[in-house]
């Protein structure tokens, strides 16, 4: 991408005549090159290898909020530091999917991201003050189908509650016994990238 933003700029110093697409070229080059860094940061989510899941979803929380204008305030119960790392990645791709739908479709002012531990599960829920949608009446999105496969891979369970203007609850439930007998699938993933 560097080296076509360059080509871009070489043509427009020899194309002085129609410098406003030679500009608007650049702008769309840039466009796709600050993608392609978000895209692969999002397929490697160092900060939960190096930091673990608590830190990392504070990270998330604090980037989706810096990014999309509506602050994401994160907490989280006694959670043990010792999850197995295809639980962390189940439950980092699920809240970062969950809230690239809160900042694409909510029109929330905020949004909550709480994590705990209860009856030996995990309990992740993500809720936003948005517009909500009517359940009964609206197919889930490819972004509630991703949670909810990710969710079931470790057997867990996910609950959405919604109502046109009363916003938009997940609640995700996984057992913390299934740490070690994660399908390979799970496994081998440096990670799908998020789906919406």
């Amino acid at each position: 991408m560097a080296l076509l933003m360059m080509d871009i700029d070489r043509l427009a110093n020899r194309c002085p005549q129609e410098p406003l697409r030679f500009r608007d070229l650049t702008e769309r080059a840039r466009e796709v090159a600050s993608d392609l860094h978000d895209l692969s940061y999002e397929l490697h989510p160092s900060k939960l290898e190096a930091l673990g899941l608590l830190s990392a979803l504070q990270s998330l929380c604090r980037d989706i909020s810096k990014q999309s204008g509506i602050p994401v305030a994160f907490t989280h119960g006694d959670v043990p530091g010792g999850l197995g790392p295809d639980l962390s990645l189940c439950l980092y791709r699920i809240t970062q999917e969950a809230l690239h739908n809160v900042a694409r479709h909510s029109h929330a002012d905020h949004a909550d991201v709480h994590l705990t531990t209860e009856d030996g599960h995990v309990a992740l829920q993500i809720s936003d003050s948005g517009v909500g949608f009517d359940l009964a009446h609206e197919h889930a999105g490819l972004g509630l189908v991703s949670i909810r496969e990710r969710a079931a891979l470790l057997r867990g369970q996910v609950a959405v509650h919604s109502a046109p203007g009363n916003g938009t609850t997940i609640g995700v439930r996984v057992p913390l016994v299934v740490t070690e007998q994660v399908p390979r699938s799970i496994r081998r993933e440096t990670a799908r990238p998020a789906l919406s």
